[in-house]
């Protein structure tokens, strides 16, 4: 689970940031990922996301 926390549009940006980080790294190391729910911000980074990893 990642969240934006306060800052507004920056937090939201880096939390999107993050998500971004945090999928190739799954990725690499050959895990499984499913995005369970996701809100968006207001200038494309992420209020909130949970993610599944197996």
């Amino acid at each position: 689970e990642i969240r934006a926390g306060t800052g507004g549009d920056e937090a939201s940006i880096f939390a999107g940031d993050l998500y971004r980080m945090y999928i190739k790294f799954f990725e690499k190391k050959g895990w499984k990922v499913e995005l369970v729910d996701s809100t968006e911000g207001t200038v494309g980074g992420f209020k909130e996301i949970v993610l599944n990893v197996s």
